[in-house]
């Protein structure tokens, strides 16, 4: 048993094809792009309120121990408000350092989407491109077929592979070629 022929243009229709695959790239780089967006700064707008909010009581806890500091106090609360200014401030430090191990995590995450984006995009173009062939050679073939039968030129009959389109435009192409072999037999 003979092999099938192996591809070896992968370009039939060039223009079509590039069209084709413009056409289905574009939109989904489009709605990826949007996506991205959105998911980016719905992140920055979260990464900002992580910061700030848990930092409110405490500037709030800090501006308290500072007018209490102010007031003059005896010495004995002179030592506990001093105590409790170390444990804002080590309490700050804390939620600082936590937060930028948020920021790195954030920044990780960009651009693990990055690199989706750029996977997804090129799985479409591949899938496209690909897919381009189905409608590129049987319209090929078709177009080939007409113009062979347009300078009278006899033809084989139209046969797609299985995936093809336009097997419904094969079948009247088909047709036509039986009806005018037809005619040159009767014709003769």
């Amino acid at each position: 048993m003979s092999r099938p022929c192996r591809r070896r243009t992968f370009l039939i229709n060039k223009s079509n094809q590039i069209t084709y695959v413009v056409f289905s790239v574009v939109p989904a780089m489009v709605m990826t792009l949007f996506c991205v967006f959105f998911i980016f700064d719905n992140g920055e707008l979260i990464l900002r309120d992580s910061r700030e909010k848990p930092m409110v009581p405490i500037y709030e806890l800090q501006q308290t121990v500072a007018s209490l500091d102010a007031d003059g106090c005896s010495v004995q609360h002179r030592g506990e408000i001093n105590d409790l200014k170390k444990e804002l401030d080590i309490l700050a430090l804390s939620l600082e350092s936590g937060y930028e191990e948020t920021v790195y995590r954030w920044n990780e995450t960009k651009r693990g989407l990055y690199l989706i984006m750029v996977a997804v995009l090129l799985c479409v173009g591949l899938w496209a491109f690909i897919y381009s062939h189905r409608v590129a050679g049987p319209l090929y073939r078709i177009q080939k077929n007409i113009d062979e039968l347009a300078r009278g030129e006899d033809i084989p009959p139209v046969i797609l592979r299985k995936n093809d389109d336009f097997k419904d435009l094969a079948a009247s192409l088909e047709k036509l070629r039986l009806k005018i072999q037809e005619m040159k037999h009767d014709g003769q």
